[in-house]
């Protein structure tokens, strides 16, 4: 399958710079998301037997699943400052190193406290991680590429419930057996460790730009360097650090980004709970069944990011993904008894608030420049990221107060509702034609 779409390059020359960069990045930045979700997920497996070992209600399970979040939402706009000013590749192996020891320390926990306050480390560890890793595209990738660079990157959410759910549903029925640990704890130490091996790797594999890139030629980097200089999201105004505060399309964005995340989580962290309610007891079933929502989601999201490269419009693609989540979410809720009902509206759930989710990032960069842009892409995601707290507890409270689980689906839907009509209010965020881009010859060695 090919990265990028070939549509809407100007020469066979420019496909295949841009082709190149993409295979050499994306695909690693892609296995970062992968792990990066599986150790934010794991939790919703582990709380299968945890709960009962260390006393945890669901009031407090969603608590202290949500409480990633607000340590997230605290150091987020710092990281990224600090992600520009000593680079991409240092950065982000320290965010996976500290935040894969996190996970794997979650193995020795044995009180709900415990899980309160590694949980609220594992979030301190992770922030910057996305928005970094969105920022770092714009380093490589003009805007006109950005939703496809974007969707392959973004889809390592769903391929960690296409990967992740079995694999965690295999450690949870099958570790049991070694008695050392119970099969909760195997799971947090066994999805801890590949976070640590790929943060060592990142620094000695990713490059900070493309005039770094020894696996560019001088051609390549002089091209992709003016090809970015001449990007018309880079010809606006230089915006200030609080330009990023004072834009009032970024606090809708922001808006908008935690109605699509209090879904995604809020689904999320209680698929597997979900779906055992449907009768699924084996937690390897459970994982496999949980994996089907987040496939359809990953072939959404990059079929959409190329219809939306393709014509260059932003907003009713957002729109079209969140009212395509509001429909999922209302048919899960509407028949919670029929198990290929359910199944099939947490798909499309999940197919739109995936979709919704990549193309959105694609936005800020026709808003922003300059110090700006690193600084609005964590707020957004700050505030955002709210949600991924307020998801988890609001079904959890949901369900404990009320018995069913069901009602909680209700609310989210209203929230992706109310997403769909804000970001119908966005101003129009057709991106502009470019400019023709002309191949530049490689010089002679020196």
């Amino acid at each position: 399958m090919r990265l990028l779409s070939k549509g809407g390059f100007a020469s066979a020359e420019e496909y295949a710079v841009y082709s190149k960069i993409a295979a050499r990045l994306l695909p690693y930045l892609l296995l970062l998301y992968i792990v990066a979700f599986l150790d934010r997920i794991n939790v919703s497996f582990a709380k299968l037997s945890m709960a009962a070992d260390i006393g945890l209600s669901d009031t407090a399970y969603g608590l202290g699943a949500g409480i990633f979040f607000i340590a997230f939402c605290i150091f987020e706009i710092p990281s990224n400052l600090l992600l520009q000013r000593f680079g991409a590749r240092f950065w982000i192996a320290r965010i996976m190193v500290t935040w894969g020891l996190i996970c794997a320390a979650m193995a020795w926990i044995s009180t709900p406290m415990h899980f309160y306050i590694l949980r609220f480390m594992l979030g301190f560890a992770e922030a910057g991680f996305y928005p970094g890793i969105i920022l770092y595209l714009t380093y490589w990738f003009p805007s006109r590429l950005r939703g496809q660079a974007t969707a392959v990157f973004v889809v390592g959410i769903a391929l960690a419930g296409v990967i992740g759910a079995p694999a965690c549903g295999w450690i949870m029925s099958h570790m049991q057996t070694f008695s050392l640990f119970r099969d909760w704890q195997w799971l947090f130490l066994l999805t801890g460790m590949p976070a640590i091996l790929l943060g060592v790797s990142t620094y000695f594999y990713l490059q900070d730009s493309p005039q770094d890139a020894h696996w560019l030629n001088d051609a390549e980097k002089r091209f992709v360097t003016e090809d970015l200089a001449r990007d018309p999201a880079n010809h606006r105004e230089h915006h200030r650090l609080s330009d990023a505060f004072s834009n009032l399309w970024v606090w809708v964005l922001a808006l908008i980004n935690f109605t699509i995340v209090i879904s995604l989580y809020g689904v999320s962290f209680w698929l597997p709970q979900i779906v055992k309610n449907l009768g699924v007891d084996n937690t390897f079933y459970n994982g496999l069944l949980v994996a089907i929502p987040s496939l359809l989601a990953a072939i959404t999201m990059v079929l959409v990011a190329r219809h939306s490269d393709r014509t260059l419009e932003r907003r009713w693609h957002v729109v079209g993904c969140a009212i395509v989540a509001t429909i999922g979410l209302l048919l899960a809720a509407i028949y919670p008894g029929q198990a290929y009902v359910s199944l099939f509206g947490l798909s499309l759930a999940m197919m739109g608030v995936l979709s919704g989710f990549s193309m959105l990032w694609t936005v800020p960069p026709l808003l922003l420049s300059g110090t700006a842009i690193a600084a609005g892409i964590a707020l957004i995601t700050t505030v955002g990221n709210f949600g991924g707290y307020a998801g988890p507890y609001l079904v959890g409270y949901v369900k404990q107060v009320t018995g069913h689980l069901e009602y909680a689906l209700y609310c989210l839907a209203a929230l992706s509702l109310l997403g769909a009509i804000a970001t119908a209010l966005l101003p129009v965020l057709r991106q502009p034609e470019t400019a023709s881009r002309e191949w530049v010859t490689a010089p002679s060695r020196q």
